[in-house]
């Protein structure tokens, strides 16, 4: 599946059909995208 082909609106349904496809807290530092934002990797980055 290509995701940048799919609209904003398939992409939200998806994630409401598959809630786990979904990490939460989503950190963004550095213009880096962390998904799940697990502590080990947020220090690595920072």
């Amino acid at each position: 599946m290509d995701a940048e082909a799919l609209s904003d609106d398939d992409l939200l349904d998806l994630l409401a059909q598959e809630p786990r496809y979904f990490r939460r807290p989503v950190a963004i530092v550095n213009g880096r995208l962390i998904p799940g934002a697990v502590e080990k990797v947020l220090a690595e980055t920072l």
